[in-house]
């Protein structure tokens, strides 16, 4: 084994020391226990030279361990720094802080360019207002267009996430890409929300209630809990809730009210008034019904034409007031008609004169369908005709 000077070792622990302060300074945390894989490093490259293989193979694997150690914990840490990022900029998005929170979406990438929350927010939510050309060099890497584009070579991500260019691979020389300026990046739901609130608020002044509805449900879909919104939302429902009733379309005026959001108002009583002013309507109206029903049966009546009088009175409500003495009234006409149409049937039928007596016969079932002699001289007398006819 080289054995290395007291200053060698003194000069690589300081040099290390002096790094991971300054590292320190930029994002302040507890002192870790601090592990030089230096020493080992300088060791293996020693045997290497000096062909002791095993023993540097020993050394490099030493070196290995603590760095791939040190890339697990660093990016666990990054990790947790990009969750928080992006539960941060889901808080600035709920309250309408859209450019706070696209600032902490691309940090939270910066950290983690897989974070599926950054991701979505950014992809499906945001579009950005400026854009920069690039055209691609020779030899180009993600980390050397970032340095040039942005300045620094850690932005590097923005590049696959942004642009259509996914893989280093696809990079050609000569060939121009699309980047996003950074932090130019606008909110579209909220930019269309700025306009649809205005909107809103513009349709409410001037009465009119029926547009606000559905620009305040659009607003709504996208910010569940915007006061404003809600607040226009409801009293709307309820404006127009009033001004159906006063229309007596009471009907309308419930559907209106069973809208309203119960933290808004209470609508229960509203709703029951109109259930019983519902019924009420509908009662007056059945009455206009038959009221026009039983004149039309009496006029009927009026000019004997008693079988279409009959399914008039049949669609008056039974219980209504002098329905039930017209139906017996047409019924004995109707059965009367029956009986001399019958009568005569059977005079037809005793001078063989058939057709005609079927003819009187069939009068006489459409007057009442009940009769069972009649329809069993009908179906003698058409057998017989029918046995005529084959005959002749």
């Amino acid at each position: 084994m080289i054995k290395f000077s007291s200053f060698t070792r003194l000069i690589v622990s300081f040099s290390t020391l002096i790094m991971l302060s300054n590292c320190a300074q930029q994002n302040p945390q507890p002192a870790p226990q601090v592990v030089f894989p230096v020493m080992d490093q300088l060791q293996a490259e020693y045997d290497e030279k000096n062909a002791n293989y095993h023993s540097a193979l020993q050394y490099w694997k030493q070196t290995a361990n603590i760095v791939s150690n040190k890339i697990t914990v660093i990016s666990e840490k990054l990790h947790t720094l990009s969750e928080q990022h992006a539960l941060k900029g889901i808080e600035y998005y709920k309250e309408r802080k859209t450019r706070k929170a696209a600032v902490q979406f691309l940090k939270a990438l910066k950290c983690d360019p897989a974070n599926s929350v950054a991701l979505d927010y950014m992809l499906n939510k945001y579009k950005p207002t400026r854009t920069i050309k690039y055209r691609v060099k020779p030899n180009d890497s993600f980390e050397k267009i970032a340095n040039e584009v942005y300045g620094s070579p850690t932005e590097a991500f923005i590049i696959p996430i942004f642009s259509s260019i996914k893989d280093k691979s696809d990079l050609l020389s000569g060939s121009t890409i699309i980047l996003p300026a950074l932090y130019s990046f606008v909110s579209q739901p909220h930019k269309t929300y700025k306009v649809n609130i205005v909107r809103a608020r513009n349709y409410y002044k001037k009465e009119k209630y029926e547009d606000v509805i559905p620009l305040a449900r659009m607003i709504l879909k996208d910010h569940k809990r915007d006061k404003e919104a809600s607040f226009l939302l409801n009293s709307s429902l309820v404006r127009l809730a009033e001004i159906a009733k006063k229309e007596l379309r009471y009907q309308n005026a419930m559907d209106y009210l069973s809208e309203v959001s119960p933290s808004f108002r209470k609508t229960a009583p509203q709703i029951k008034e109109l259930k019983e002013l519902i019924s009420s309507q509908q009662r007056y109206k059945k009455k206009l019904d038959n009221d026009k029903l039983l004149k039309e049966g009496i006029k009927l009546y009026g000019q004997e034409k008693y079988n279409e009088a009959y399914q008039v009175f049949l669609q008056i409500d039974p219980t209504y007031e002098n329905v039930q003495t017209m139906i017996i009234r047409t019924r004995q006409k109707l059965n009367k008609l029956a009986e001399i149409h019958h009568k005569k049937g059977v005079e037809y039928y005793l001078k063989e004169k058939l057709e005609m007596a079927i003819k009187e016969w069939e009068q006489a079932l459409e007057y009442n369908p009940t009769l069972k002699s009649t329809l069993d001289y009908l179906n003698k007398t058409q057998d017989i005709l029918n046995q005529i006819k084959k005959i002749d």
